[in-house]
């Protein structure tokens, strides 16, 4: 997918409660996103003191966009996790 249908996907399937950035804002803490390095894409997750680290280069918008989506399920599953045990105790 490019970056247009992973910005819809997102929102339809309502993984945006997760932090991203796709769209070239400027990098916040604690967020998952998708920057172009030289020639490749890469998929990072940001710190909280303004660092970031590399998750993995891609070659292709679509192997990056997909990276992306696949993380922000995982994260969206695990923060699901976690306020249904706060809430059962």
């Amino acid at each position: 997918m490019k970056i247009d249908e992973l910005s819809k996907k997102i929102i339809d399937e309502h993984l945006d409660a997760v932090k991203y950035n796709i769209e070239y804002k400027p990098m916040t803490d604690d967020e998952y996103g998708l920057i172009i390095i030289g020639d490749q894409y890469a998929v990072y997750l940001s710190n909280e003191r303004g660092g970031y680290h590399i998750i993995e280069y891609f070659q292709t918008e679509e192997d990056a966009c997909d990276q992306l989506y696949e993380s922000l399920k995982a994260m969206k599953y695990v923060d699901d996790l976690v306020q249904m045990k706060k809430q059962t105790g």
